[in-house]
């Protein structure tokens, strides 16, 4: 017998085991009443071959009259009077009937589904004292009218068939529950903390715990490094570097190893998706595991404290080292699939990607910033300090930060994200990627100095596709496909409604409204804030995107902004696809937003509905009033505008108010009759 559904759904496994044996024991039950029964073949025949096409029968018609009676005798002859035991304990859902053989059970589903009544009813097991007295005890009379929900529950023969049944759940027509609110891009005046404002999008969970062995292992592994002399060096240092060997500690050690746990391995995945959107990961290469086991842990790699320096003749020795190691994808199926999906050994230009573009790259972080850290930069890309790779042996030219020459020890420049597309051939080769940096590793909990590496097979996001895919709207692929993908992990836009986005308004109102009252008792003066602003308070907004000076389609601005101003959400992804100090950056407030932290404001939305027409160069500005209500401000006035004619233009006819036209400029303060200042 297989529960495919229950009546709470919010059963456990636990639960459901129970209540099978609780199942199994009443049909043993029976099964003894039936051993014991003085019925007549046919009685039995009916009894073993009605199963639950009877159970129906009997629910679906007691208020038919003229079926009583043969209902009431097949009863009598399936239940002896003789073998009456005590009331066993009623279920809420319907018990099936064991079935001897396959053709009974085929017998008993044709009779149950084919008996054409309308709402099929639940049919529940239980014993009586008389056979008589089972029509008017009997728990299982349901009432038509009742508006309790009803489950009919299929069996399979024999008990043990892996195949799935379907649950047929009838619910009466007055109680249908209402479907769960569907997240879209539209506004909906419903408050912020409700379904239907709150992201229902999340991230990967975390996987398990994961406790290294203690003491940990300590492995130690030595890698060569060519030489780094030429001019610029590959690792953008000021001094050149012969080649060298160097050791480092590749064990379990969580403080000192290369190997990056899983639960850090999920900080750094969730800082990737976060703050480089652009690319998803498709496949990580440079993810492993220590247990051939599918549900082994994996871990990931990052840079570690340089134990030793060998053969080193000239130049400063590296300060931290890993080595990663790309096992060959030997999975037939995986094989075809990322052999055809980039074109491997194609060089690109740099900077430069197309949408939909896949490519091998390798990107790092971090692993701890520090305060000045956060407030001077995105959590965006960035290599260690004088970072030097090879791969397969060969060095390989990275942008990256170069040292200072007035101050060796600043590092300043852009780093942008290594393609090594153009150095792999095929996926079913085993490749490896060294890396030695001049990044100096504390030794403390936090990790600092050390920066965690992926290398993955990554398909490129076009702004316009990100645009899409924070708004739900006009995507591209298959909404199945896209549940598989999470949505490329990409959390959908915050959408504000236009009471809520009211109310803040109203409340940035109040809070920047400062009435200053004087008092000339004493000459003390004192300040006050109004708890609400007055009528005649009022601010002003600009419909124009800062970005673009363009009337703006998708006002956004980020949640933790201290200002009320939005800007249009399509050119703010333009404008940071590309690698800049300023990346991320809000526009007015230069406060760092990431895409989990935009949020879109229905006032502004609404604002924009009624002026979008109407919006100019010169009439941009919206007045909100302390009421709630807004207007179009007028054409604003240049200061130009404000000039006389004749005054510096050589035409026009000069005022008898107009000032000299010589080399000469009245001062700011003062009159006519004032000095005046000659420019010399």
């Amino acid at each position: 017998v297989n529960f495919h559904k229950s009546v709470d759904s919010n059963l456990t496994r636990e639960n459901r085991v129970k209540g099978l044996e609780t199942v199994r024991l009443i049909l043993k039950h029976i099964d003894d009443l039936r051993s014991s029964s003085k019925g007549s073949a046919g009685g039995d025949a009916g009894g073993d071959a009605g199963g639950v096409g009877s159970a129906k029968r009997n629910a679906a018609s007691e208020t038919d009259t003229s079926h009583t009676s043969d209902l009431k005798s097949k009863r009598s002859r399936a239940v002896s009077p003789q073998a009456a035991q005590p009331q066993a304990p009623s279920t809420t859902s319907a018990l099936p009937l064991k079935q001897p053989s396959s053709a009974a059970t085929a017998t008993s589903a044709n009779s149950a589904m084919g008996m054409g009544q309308s709402t099929p009813q639940p049919k529940t097991v239980e014993t009586s004292s008389s056979a008589s007295a089972a029509p008017q005890t009997s728990t299982n009379q349901t009432n038509d009218d009742d508006d309790s929900d009803i489950e009919i529950i299929e069996i399979l023969s024999p008990p043990s068939s892996p195949l799935p049944t379907t649950a047929t759940k009838t619910t009466h027509p007055t109680q249908q529950p209402p479907p769960p609110p569907r997240r879209s891009a539209r506004l909906t005046d419903t408050p912020i903390k409700s379904e239907t404002s709150t992201p229902s999008f999340s991230y990967p969970p975390p996987p398990p715990a994961y406790n290294p062995p203690n003491p940990p292992t300590v492995t130690t592994r030595t890698v060569s490094f060519s030489s780094d002399s030429t001019t610029p060096t590959f690792s953008s240092s000021l001094n050149p570097r012969s080649a060298c060997a160097i050791s480092y500690d590749a064990g379990t050690n969580p403080l000192k190893s290369s190997l990056l746990l899983p639960n850090k391995l999920h900080q750094f995945y969730t800082r990737l998706w976060e703050w480089d959107p652009y690319w998803y990961a498709h496949y990580d290469w440079s993810t492993h595991s220590q247990s051939p086991e599918y549900n082994a842990p994996r871990f990931g790699y990052r840079t570690s404290r340089v134990t030793s320096v060998h053969q080193l003749n000239y130049g400063q020795p590296p300060t931290s080292a890993v080595s990663i190691t790309l096992p060959p994808i030997t999975h037939r199926q995986d094989q075809r699939k990322y052999q055809s999906m980039v074109s491997w050994g194609t060089q690109r230009p740099p900077k430069i990607y197309r949408n939909g573009e896949k490519r091998c790259i390798v990107r790092s972080l971090p692993l701890h910033r520090s305060p000045y850290e956060i407030k001077k930069r995105s959590d965006t890309h960035m290599w260690p300090k004088g970072t030097f790779v090879q791969f397969q042996n060969n060095a390989v030219h990275i942008i990256q930060r170069k040292q200072q020459s007035h101050d060796p020890t600043l590092w300043k420049g852009m780093c942008h994200v290594l393609d090594v597309t153009p150095y792999i051939s095929t996926v079913s080769k085993e490749y490896k990627i060294d890396f030695c940096t001049r990044e100096f590793i504390q030794e403390n909990d936090l990790g600092s100095g050390m920066y965690g590496i992926q290398v993955a097979i990554c398909e490129y996001i076009g702004p316009d596709r990100l645009y899409n895919l924070l708004l739900r709207k006009d995507l591209e692929e298959a909404p199945k496909q896209l549940e598989e993908q999470n949505y490329y992990n990409i959390p959908p836009l915050d959408i504000w409604s236009f009471q809520d986005s009211l109310n803040v308004a109203l409340q940035y109102l109040n809070k920047a409204t400062v009435v200053i009252d004087d008092s000339d008792e004493e000459d003390n003066t004192t300040t006050t804030t109004t708890p609400k602003a007055p009528a005649s308070n009022s601010l002003t907004f600009s419909l124009l995107c800062n970005y673009s000076m363009k009337a703006i389609e998708t006002p956004v601005r980020g949640r933790n902004c201290r200002h009320f101003q939005c800007y249009d959400l399509r050119n703010f992804l333009h404008s940071n696809s590309t690698v800049s100090g300023g990346r991320w950056r809000c526009c007015v407030c230069e406060d760092y937003v990431s895409i989990r932290d935009l949020i879109c404001c229905g006032l502004f939305t609404r604002m924009l509905e009624e002026h979008r027409s109407s919006v100019t160069g010169s009439r941009n500005k919206v007045q909100f009033s302390a009421d709630g209500t807004w207007e179009l401000m007028g054409v604003s006035k240049l200061r130009y505008q404000n000039k006389r004619p004749g005054d510096g233009d050589g035409g026009g006819t000069k005022g008898e108010d107009d000032a000299p036209q010589d080399n000469t400029k009245r001062g700011r303060m003062g009159d006519k009759n004032d000095h005046e200042i000659i420019l010399l």
